[in-house]
């Protein structure tokens, strides 16, 4: 019997010589200087561009796990989705993620589209997050066209979860120069 090895979508692998990459224009993102106030659906515009956010909000407490003054505060079954396309498309998104200083653990899964968010497929495999602090999440998306990401909160409960210093890398042209990629930190 003959196996076959497929990596976890969620691992860094390497990326052919050929193909350069780079962070996405006005990425990282870091939600600092957006306005929502309330979980209630709308949009934010930032420096990367619009984002939709459902059962989502700033948070800027002590009690919410942020680098910076600010981060996406999520809750029940919350969405937090791009609302814009990266044309060269994304080979990985890093970002980072913590409890709620009050609440108990929460799962989020990253979820993709190339259909200008008309459908959406699941990228990797869900994170359950437990830590209070900031930790680091990756995933390796893959898609050499037109798309754009939304971070789902999965386990429906009323446990808060941060989200902070989004990272896309996207795919570059051979004639682009290499953008050095950050760690996701402000710091």
């Amino acid at each position: 019997c003959v196996g076959v090895y497929i990596p976890p979508t969620n691992t860094p692998t390497r990326t052919p010589l050929s193909v350069q990459t780079k962070v996405a224009a006005n990425f990282p993102e870091g939600f600092d200087d957006a306005s929502k106030g309330r979980y209630e659906g709308g949009n934010v515009t930032v420096s990367s561009g619009q984002w939709y956010l459902e059962n989502a909000m700033m948070g800027s407490t002590d009690n919410d796990q942020k680098d910076g003054i600010k981060s996406i505060r999520m809750k029940e079954t919350a969405k937090l989705s791009m609302k814009f396309d990266i044309p060269s498309g994304i080979q990985q998104v890093r970002f980072k993620y913590g409890v709620y200083q009050l609440d108990k653990g929460s799962s989020f899964e990253l979820w993709a589209s190339t259909n200008n968010g008309t459908s959406w497929n699941k990228v990797g495999s869900t994170i359950t997050a437990t830590d209070k602090s900031l930790q680091d999440a990756l995933f390796n998306v893959n898609l050499q066209q037109s798309a754009r990401i939304e971070i789902r909160k999965t386990d429906g409960s009323a446990n808060r979860l941060n989200i902070d210093n989004i990272v896309v890398i996207t795919y570059g042209s051979s004639s682009s120069a290499s953008t050095p990629i950050p760690n996701g930190s402000n710091k």
